[in-house]
């Protein structure tokens, strides 16, 4: 869910990529600081029960245009159980 409690017009552009998600904001004003999302503590677990979970970090870093970290600020934690196996299974190099 995205809010605007800004007197500003924003647009977000989101296209797929050949490794990641892709996104722009474009707005009517210029920018004032710089935002970027980076996860942190991301594990994947074998759990007792048989199957995986997943757990990572999301935090929001906030920059000046010059570059200067001001902030940084955890988002969202996530914890989930995975409803696949996350690991490739061994092959030979004879195997296409």
């Amino acid at each position: 869910m995205i809010r605007n409690d800004t007197a500003d017009d924003y647009q977000l552009r989101v296209a797929v990529g050949e490794t990641h998600l892709e996104g722009e904001w474009r707005a009517s004003a210029p920018a004032e600081e710089r935002y970027e999302i980076a996860e942190r503590n991301h594990e994947m677990r074998g759990e007792y029960w048989g199957g995986y979970s997943r757990h990572n970090e999301l935090w929001q870093l906030r920059y000046d245009l010059g570059g200067r970290l001001l902030e940084e600020r955890l988002a969202v934690k996530n914890d989930a159980i995975m409803m696949y196996s996350p690991f490739l299974e061994e092959t030979s190099a004879a195997e296409p």
